[in-house]
């Protein structure tokens, strides 16, 4: 299923989005994507579930909502959160997971995407993997 995501237009778009916005701009080697961090992300989890003993179903879903957590961001990461008006990336992604292919292939593979869309808002027992603190 992770292929499937990977390869639709909403996430690879992350390739050309950097995770820390503009602070390449001053720190040259700070020029790691969305797309890196989102694939990082969806590892630890992974392993995360492993070492606690998470069953397969759930590891799946936290492995998942781990890859799309930030599929809503915009440019310039989170200084775009802050403008007045411009709706939350937490918010842009869920509506990015509803409204695209990607609830389709959730939908497919037998993965509730309002399910996905709980662990990123950190609504969901699994939500502390993806949106906590390490």
């Amino acid at each position: 299923v992770e292929v499937k995501l990977v390869d639709t237009p909403a996430y690879q778009r992350l390739r050309w989005i950097k995770q820390l916005g503009p602070t390449n701009l001053v720190y040259p080697g700070a020029n790691h994507t969305r797309h890196e961090h989102c694939m990082g992300t969806s590892h630890v989890v992974g392993k995360m579930a492993d070492s606690v003993g998470l069953e397969s179903g759930d590891k799946q879903l936290a492995s998942v909502a781990g890859l799309l957590h930030d599929i809503g961001h915009t440019a310039f990461s989170h200084l775009g959160d802050e403008i007045d008006g411009v709706e939350d990336h937490v918010i842009r992604t869920t509506k990015i997971i509803a409204k695209t292919e990607i609830s389709d292939i959730l939908s497919e593979e037998g993965i509730d995407s309002k399910e996905v869309n709980q662990i990123i808002m950190g609504e969901h027992k699994l939500g502390p993997l993806v949106s906590g603190d390490l």
